[in-house]
């Protein structure tokens, strides 16, 4: 498996989540984002991935310590990803 950095720009508007994923994938606006009462995170960011750019989907789940949960883009292998709260 690859790892990757990156960080996490997130801002919440009711349900919705906005923001940008910078890191070792390049930087892309976050579409799609949402989060529900129940912790629930889900949003889609275009990073740079082997064979080129790719849409990939985070779906995690959001505590009082970060977010923890899986990655998946078409044609790549799925993955999981965490995050801490700064």
């Amino acid at each position: 498996g690859r790892t990757a950095n990156i960080t996490l720009w997130l801002r919440q508007d009711e349900d919705r989540v906005y923001g940008v994923v910078e890191g070792d994938l390049g930087a892309s606006d976050i579409a799609n984002g949402s989060l529900e009462a129940d912790g629930s995170l889900s949003f889609t960011a275009t990073l740079s991935l082997l064979g080129g750019s790719a849409e990939v989907e985070f779906d995690g789940t959001l505590d009082q310590h970060g977010i923890r949960g899986a990655v998946s883009a078409e044609g790549h292998n799925d993955g999981t990803f965490s995050a801490e709260r700064n």
